[in-house]
């Protein structure tokens, strides 16, 4: 398997032999008056996975190919692949303030996956069963509009992947009001930097929980 970070909350997940290509929250590029700075996804997918409808998470219009677009809660195939959209919310008072929120988890070249789009909150009973085991989490750690460094670090613990892949967070290519990556990095006992694609497989998965911070392709 082989995952890009495109940049924010964008990943790419590709199969090993290449004939699954998913890929998940596309931003908008100049989004927020600007803000956004990471470059246009150049990539062609299969289907596109969007959590919620936000400039930084909806830019399937801006994705080239014939893909299918997937957003909402419930059981999709792609491919073969079953995704399941899990219903959680983009607050810690269920939707009240932000909204919904959609996770998508999936079984890929024997590695469970999941994207936990903009999620505001703790985990409940149903959503993790719904999640089921992971292997690598996707998940936001930057606060403000997410839950924080403190607050993803508890669904870590809640979900116990081997791999961690931060995204939604301050960078110099996002001019917004977000944490940066070190201070959930702090949090970590392992923590690795990925520069260009993660390759992944089962068998060598980590068996202690590993931050893997990624360099964004765009």
């Amino acid at each position: 398997m082989k995952i890009n970070w495109c940049g924010h909350s964008a990943f790419l997940v590709a199969s090993e032999n290449g004939l699954v290509r998913l890929l998940f929250d596309p931003y908008i590029p100049g989004s927020w008056n600007g803000a956004l700075k990471y470059a246009p996804i150049r990539e062609t997918c299969d289907a596109v996975f969007v959590s919620h409808k936000h400039d930084g998470h909806f830019g399937f219009n801006t994705i080239n190919g014939n893909r299918a677009l997937i957003r909402g809660h419930g059981k999709f195939w792609v491919q073969n692949v079953h995704v399941n959209g899990v219903q959680t919310w983009h607050d810690d008072c269920k939707g009240q303030e932000r909204g919904d929120n959609t996770a998508f988890a999936f079984r890929l070249d024997g590695i469970n996956i999941a994207h936990m789009g903009d999620i505001g909150h703790k985990l409940d009973d149903r959503q993790l069963e719904e999640l089921g085991d992971v292997d690598v989490l996707m998940i936001p750690c930057g606060g403000h509009s997410t839950v924080d460094a403190e607050g993803a670090f508890g669904i870590v613990q809640q979900l116990q992947p081997g791999i961690v892949l931060p995204m939604h967070y301050k960078t110099d290519k996002l001019d917004a009001v977000l944490e940066e990556v070190d201070a959930f990095a702090r949090l970590f006992s392992k923590v690795e930097r990925v520069d260009g694609s993660l390759e992944l497989a089962a068998e060598t998965l980590p068996e202690d929980t590993t931050l893997m911070i990624m360099t964004p392709k765009y």
